[in-house]
């Protein structure tokens, strides 16, 4: 659908000035800002225009042709900034807001100098940039952005037209990186509903049609990513960018029927500790001993626990070589951004977890790690939690989920006339 392209301001002034002689022309341009005059030379660009303005008696005088084309390329940088405020696009420099009497009347007590006002208004925008660079650089790794308040003073203004540009790019290919992952999140989501769910959903399962919902809402912030955002000050989709972990995680029950898959055919190709299966009507048990048991067992005979015959493990299975890089990943999440927080565990109470949350069975069952708060946008600073999702757990994801596909594909025996795929679609269901 092509896109409308809209006049720019005082479009109707600057079309009828060409058709009216230079007296009537320095008539009008006598009622004006100096300020809205640049705006009309720089958006139409009339050498017409250009001429009545060095022309005029009193204008000439503070836009003199010597200096009118370098003043029109430093407030054309300024109009571009501006533009990036959707709220307000208009140039605003209250010095500039005057009729040229203003700047006759001070030509020789405090005489204005219309370029350093120009400048120091283009360098008052790039300073908002100063506490983004971080998360620009992160994009663009072969080039460091200039940062700091003074990168900016001394340079001339085609160093501030590229300074600009360089920060304009790198903006644009971190909403453009963004926008693919939330397109990504919502593919993932789309293909996956019975699978996955976002980490903002603590009450277990999630009907379709708000999957559906989640979807679209995906897919509709991904678009509003393409805008520019850190001269607003309005970020898409803070709130998914904004989570200490990654946004999309599987079920619970699509976990452990992925773990019993593996006790029950241990792969092959893993460099895992393998145990031997316990019964399938047995729950696997850990158990912990307290301090407090330890001590009061010389007090107390205990009961005997109840054992079971030992189950002969199944032969090993040749899995997809992604299965390594998966079960590695049970420990924790990646790293978001420049963080220097630790990242949070991503599997609870597994044989492939870290030490201090592996578990075995019992009241402690597998699950995915969820935080019990979710962050609040409006309480941080905007630049803060804005940076992309990292690409390895995109990877560890999918990973996952292709392994999911291949185990409830698996024609190995699982019981008497079942196989394998048929006892995971039994328990872990269909994709969608």
């Amino acid at each position: 659908m092509p896109t409308v392209k809209h006049n720019p301001r005082f479009h109707a002034v600057a079309s009828r000035l060409p058709r009216l002689p230079r007296e009537l022309v320095h008539e009008v341009l006598n009622d004006l800002w100096i300020q809205k005059i640049l705006e009309i030379l720089c958006n139409h660009n009339s050498p017409y225009l250009d001429d009545c303005v060095s022309s005029h008696f009193k204008i000439g005088r503070v836009l003199p042709a010597s200096d009118l084309a370098e003043l029109k390329d430093l407030f054309s940088l300024y109009l571009r900034i501006c533009a990036l405020h959707r709220g307000n696009p208009h140039p605003r420099i209250p010095t500039l807001e005057k009729e040229v009497t203003f700047f006759l009347d001070r030509i020789k007590s405090r005489p204005v100098d219309i370029k350093w006002e120009i400048r120091n208004a283009i360098v008052g925008e790039l300073d908002k940039y100063d506490k983004f660079i971080p998360v620009l650089n992160s994009v663009i790794p072969d080039k460091m952005l200039p940062w700091g308040n003074a990168a900016f003073r001394d340079v001339s203004g085609s160093g501030l037209k590229e300074a600009f540009e360089a920060i304009d790019a790198a903006e644009v290919k971190l909403n453009t990186l963004k926008a693919n992952q939330l397109r990504r999140l919502a593919d993932l989501l789309e293909r996956y509903p019975n699978y996955v769910r976002t980490c903002c959903e603590k009450n277990g399962e999630t009907g379709p049609q708000k999957q559906r919902h989640r979807v679209e809402y995906l897919r509709n912030q991904a678009n509003g990513m393409l805008m520019r955002q850190i001269l607003d000050g309005r970020f898409t989709a803070r709130a998914i960018f904004a989570q200490d972990q990654f946004y999309l995680i599987p079920y619970n029950r699509v976990l452990r029927i992925f773990l019993k898959v593996l006790h029950r055919y241990p792969p092959q190709n893993v460099k895992v500790e393998i145990q031997e299966e316990p019964a399938d009507d047995v729950e696997m048990d850990g158990g912990s001993n307290s301090d407090s048991d330890f001590d009061s067992q010389s007090k107390r005979k205990r009961k005997p626990r109840r054992t079971h015959p030992p189950v002969k493990p199944r032969a090993l299975h040749q899995y997809p070589d992604v299965l390594q890089a998966v079960l590695e990943g049970f420990a924790s999440f990646h790293t978001i951004g420049d963080s220097q927080k630790a990242p949070p565990p991503r599997v609870m109470h597994s044989e492939y977890s870290l030490s201090k949350n592996r578990g075995y069975g019992g009241p402690s069952q597998p699950h995915f790690f969820i935080y019990d708060f979710y962050p609040t946008p409006r309480e941080m600073k905007k630049w803060e939690k804005i940076w992309p999702m990292p690409e390895k757990e995109f990877e560890w994801l999918e990973r996952f989920l292709s392994i999911c596909d291949y185990m409830a594909a698996m024609k190995e025996e699982w019981s008497m006339g079942r196989s394998v795929g048929d006892y995971w679609k039994q328990h872990a269901g269909e994709p969608r």
